[in-house]
């Protein structure tokens, strides 16, 4: 492999030398041999590409431990299965350019990864997510969920708020696409938030954020409740938001609108199924 090839063609390096991609079962190879698992990789490896593009890593050798740790991030509340996808096709597509100490990396973070990731069960929010957030053992992990309760937040996205009292909104920069997005709240809730952030050692991020997974797990089971993944929260945030707005007068149009806007994305249906989800 050539220490400086680019990431783009890394691609069609990658397929020019695994050997059996594509081919029928009845050809086995020590690499890929079926259609749909090429495709698969294909998928995975085109959009860990596009994220170290948008990173501004455009070398094979600028790939570090930290930029799988923070592609893995961007897989919140992707299912366990497609998490398992992500880790074979990115270690076959560093084994074929011999970067053995990625293999390594990856393999260290597997446990994390899956831990992270969702049964098959569509998200839902919690019936008593306050009930959720008590039984939850740790200050810093109760902080989490309290700031995901509150905001809205990813989990990716925690480590990148900002709270301006003087205008009652929490800010959060550079969130999934790119965006900054702002969440007006009232004084209580800005406390609240503003608190919480207090309580975690971010210099402790990444393991932090692996462990609140299962401390989650946990507390949702002693609450009584079915676990989803994190995103359980932002189910609730949309559904409250949402009934906030119509109280407000919205139309059930324009609340959806302004959910939308709160959770950051750009497609109104997908914001409609978390309001129902909530």
């Amino acid at each position: 492999m050539r220490k400086k090839m680019n990431i783009k063609y890394s691609i069609k390096y990658f397929l020019e030398r695994s050997d059996g991609i594509g081919s029928k079962k009845i050809k086995p190879s020590k690499m890929i041999h079926s259609y749909s698992t090429k495709s698969r990789y294909l998928e995975v490896i085109h959009k860990f590409v596009d994220f170290c593009l948008y990173e501004n890593i455009n070398r094979i050798d600028r790939i570090t431990t930290e930029t799988l740790r923070d592609y893995f991030e961007t897989l919140e509340n992707y299912s366990v299965k497609t998490l398992k996808v992500h880790l074979s096709a990115l270690k076959k597509y560093f084994s074929v350019l011999e970067r053995q100490d990625l293999i390594k990396t990856i393999e260290d973070l597997r446990p994390g990864v899956v831990s992270q990731g969702r049964e098959r069960t569509q998200i839902q929010g919690f019936v008593n997510p306050e009930k959720v957030i008590n039984a939850v053992k740790g200050e810093e992990f109760k902080a989490i969920a309290t700031i995901q309760l509150t905001t809205g937040a990813r989990i990716g996205d925690i480590k990148k708020i900002s709270v301006d009292e003087k205008e009652n909104k929490v800010i959060i920069s550079r969130s999934k696409g790119g965006r900054t997005r702002e969440i007006k709240l009232n004084k209580e809730e800005i406390e609240k938030v503003k608190e919480a952030l207090e309580k975690i050692d971010f210099s402790n991020w990444k393991e932090l954020r692996i462990q609140y997974y299962s401390e989650l797990k946990k507390a949702v089971q002693k609450a009584g409740e079915v676990y989803t993944g994190a995103h359980a929260f932002r189910a609730n945030f949309a559904q409250n938001r949402y009934n906030l707005y119509l109280n407000m007068g919205f139309s059930e149009k324009e609340a959806v609108k302004a959910v939308s806007h709160d959770l950051g994305h750009n497609r109104l249906d997908i914001s409609k199924y978390y309001i129902l989800r909530g």
